[in-house]
């Protein structure tokens, strides 16, 4: 998400802030008006930059046991999107970044998945029990990619057609899930 203007309505406390979403495809832009004073837009400002400064960590850093990468570039099916929240919340749970392959490489959100909304909505209908997850759509570069903090779960979680799966460390040739 990228902050592209503020607008004053008042002097006194609200404001318009103009957000930007742009894909390979699509750009979608909104705004949202604040009845704060400016110290909420720099807080704003600073959160998003902290933000995008975290993600370029965890990129540079690589999969973890705690981080996954998934492509989007073709749309991940959501079959596929789903097994793998599964298996981060079965094991200590962590962060899906969608739209980077698994070189760390940013390719950016395929239009389909810009609801993060109708996104969080598949994960808790396909999963059992029903998994809550937080999803933020973060701009980097041109590219969008969209960050799905999953919870460790307290009981095992299933897809909806009841495939269990955990996350393991692996050597490069292993499969990172296992069958709970």
């Amino acid at each position: 998400m990228e902050m592209i203007g503020t607008i004053p309505l008042n002097p006194i406390n609200r404001y318009v802030i103009y957000f930007q979403f742009q894909t390979k495809t699509k750009s979608v832009k909104y705004s949202k008006t604040f009845t704060r004073n400016f110290r909420t837009l720099e807080r704003i400002e600073s959160r998003m930059d902290t933000e995008k400064q975290e993600l370029k960590e965890i990129l540079s850093r690589g999969e973890t046991l705690r981080v996954e990468f998934k492509s989007d570039l073709k749309c991940l099916p959501d079959r596929e999107l789903v097994a793998a929240v599964v298996a981060l919340a079965n094991t200590e749970g962590g962060a899906l970044l969608l739209g980077v392959e698994d070189d760390g490489t940013v390719t950016g959100l395929h239009v389909n998945h810009l609801n993060t909304s109708g996104l969080s909505a598949l994960i808790a209908n396909k999963t059992n029990p029903s998994l809550a997850v937080q999803i933020e759509v973060l701009k980097l570069g041109e590219c969008n990619v969209a960050r799905i903090r999953i919870p460790k779960s307290r009981q095992l979680v299933s897809t909806s057609e009841g495939l269990l799966q955990r996350r393991r460390l692996m050597a490069k040739w292993q499969s990172p899930f296992l069958p709970a």
